[in-house]
Order: C-alpha cells, then structure tokens, then sequence
C-alpha cells in the first residue's frame, strides 16, 4: 500500500478513531515527484511576481521579460542573495515551459546571468579563511560539537540553534 505523509486533517481523523477513513484520506493523497516540485515552485514565484505587480488573476496572466526583471530588482533591494534570485527564475522558466508550455518569454539570459554571478560570488568565499567565514569555534569542545557548530554556520542558523539547553 502505498501511505503518504499525513496532514493535520488526517491526524484529527486518525484521533478520533476512524481508521478507514484516515487510510483512505492517505491514499487519495497525490503523489509529489520531482517533476511536479519545479511546478509546483515556479507556481509560488508566479504568484509572488503576480502579487509584486497587483495582478488579480495570475493564471490568465501573461507576464513578460520586464516584468521579472522589476521584480528581480525589487528583490535586490530587500537583500535575497543570487542564488535565491536563481531559483526564481529558474522556477518561472519551469512553470512557462511545462504548464503555459511557452518559449515566452525568454528568461534563459537571465538564468546565465545570475548563473555567472553566482558562481562568481561562490569564488571569492572559497578563498576566506574557515575562521573568517564562521567565526570562532572554542577548541575545547568535543570534535563533534565543533563540526555541528560549523555546519550550522554554514548553512546561516542563528546562534541560538548553538546555545547548550
């Protein structure tokens, strides 16, 4: 039998004692694959880029080159890294391609843009030094809790994730 995640309404369900109901419920669930998750992102870019240009109905939608650039450039503003800005258009160029199943319009220079840019930005902080770029890390704690504390900087949690309870 193939059981998907449960949600808060199938575990109310489970609660209550009807089991029928929560097996089915898990059945009926569709199955998310990889293929689906680019359509799936690209539909919340979609309908951020619609909020970013108060356009009621983003489904009927037709958005333009401009458009993402606008709203690319309001992103810079706020501070979202490259990366991110990556995945967002990556993300669009998904959903034009496999849902408006469209060439328009065309994103791919932007893609490479911020590909380079990324991959610039990804040089310059392979030369800092593993001090520089997480901070310090006392000695004197066991080699598992440093390599914890470093992988948690790395990845930009906030030193309360650190703190011993």
């Amino acid at each position: 039998m193939n059981m998907r995640i449960p949600n808060r309404r199938m575990m109310e369900l489970s609660a209550k004692g009807n089991n029928e109901r929560f097996i089915a419920a898990c059945e009926r669930q569709p199955r998310r694959t990889k293929k689906d998750s680019g359509r799936v992102g690209g539909r919340v870019w979609l309908q951020q880029l619609a909020r970013f240009h108060s356009v009621k109905d983003p489904a009927v939608w037709n958005f333009d080159e401009d458009n993402v650039i606008a709203f690319l450039r309001s992103k810079v503003k706020v501070g979202v890294p490259v990366w991110k800005r990556l995945m967002i258009v990556k993300g669009l160029i998904v959903y034009r391609n496999k849902v408006l199943r469209s060439q328009h319009p065309r994103l791919e220079h932007l893609r490479a843009a911020l590909q380079a840019r990324a991959a610039n930005e990804r040089s310059q902080h392979d030369g800092v030094d593993i001090e520089e770029a997480i901070g310090r890390i006392d000695p004197n704690e066991l080699d598992v809790i440093q390599e914890l504390r470093r992988t948690l900087r790395r990845h930009g949690k906030s030193y309360n994730t650190e703190k011993r309870t």
